[in-house]
């Protein structure tokens, strides 16, 4: 029988998700191959078999888990694992939007996906600001799995101090306490906004589509191969792609569009957000 995730890290994008996988790595089962499978929100017609070979082999004894920040806002994703795990615990990471959604965009340039101003891509493409939701869809996630399978953990918390970050997530998760070493810890406000190589990024998605199509363990097989190869120096030379500073008026404006939300949101986990806030009244 197939064993399903035990715990979800649902995002949004950008929220250090990146980190929390590369920390976690060898506490949890984690996906093996492609860190983010996307089976619950783009790729569940798939099937189970294909969902757990992402996992194989399992360790006895360890939490299955899942990171996929897409999952966030899919309507389809809080139904599937709420049909199929109910008893799955949900952790949210947050992030100033204004911040998050910049960060997103820096990573679209990266990536190929959009061409244009910053100012243009919120306006063109509203599935980045779907993404900032975050009032609307965090009702969603503790609405189907309740107070105590959810936590809402904010990335200033782990900009402070990265172990009380960490052991926060491990007592959520069910895992014993471990400490993370200085050099995971300063990659954790560095990883998210780095400027990205577009060969990386097309790399990257040359991978999820293989891995789509491929069995997995061949998958695995293969790319074993290639590292020792050592055919990724042999591909990544191109020079980061080098973007304009966040605007400080837009920003400025966003927040202010931003703030009835925030402001929800405030009430709904009975914390002080005015960092998100305008900063000019």
């Amino acid at each position: 029988m197939h064993k399903l995730p035990e715990f979800f890290a649902v995002g949004p994008p950008r929220t250090a998700t990146t980190w929390l996988h590369e920390v976690l790595t060898g506490h949890v089962n984690l996906p093996r191959i492609v860190k983010e499978p996307r089976f619950f929100d783009l790729r569940y017609s798939k099937g189970l078999a294909w969902h757990r070979r992402h996992f194989e082999p399992i360790f006895e004894g360890l939490p299955i888990g899942e990171i996929s920040p897409t999952y966030f806002y899919s309507i389809d994703a809080i139904r599937r694992i709420a049909q199929l795990t109910p008893q799955a615990k949900i952790l949210i990471t947050l992030r100033d939007p204004v911040k998050r959604l910049y960060s997103l965009y820096k990573m679209k340039v990266g990536d190929g996906t959009i061409r244009m101003s910053f100012k243009d891509a919120v306006r063109r493409h509203p599935e980045m600001i779907e993404s900032n939701r975050y009032e609307f869809y965090i009702r969603k996630w503790i609405g189907t799995f309740g107070e105590k399978q959810t936590l809402v953990i904010m990335q200033e918390e782990l900009l402070r101090d990265a172990g009380a970050y960490l052991d926060k997530v491990c007592r959520f998760i069910g895992i014993p306490p471990f400490e993370v070493s200085d050099a995971e810890g300063r990659r954790r406000s560095n990883s998210a906004d780095e400027p990205c190589s577009a060969t990386v990024k097309w790399l990257s998605a040359i991978a999820v589509r293989a891995a789509d199509s491929l069995n997995t363990n061949n998958f695995a097989r293969t790319m074993a191969v290639v590292r020792k190869l050592g055919v990724r120096k042999l591909f990544l030379r191109d020079e980061p792609v080098r973007i304009p500073p966040l605007d400080p008026e837009f920003a400025e404006q966003m927040r202010r569009e931003m703030r009835p939300q925030i402001e929800s949101l405030e009430v709904l986990l009975n914390t002080d957000l005015s960092a998100w806030k305008p900063r000019s009244s």
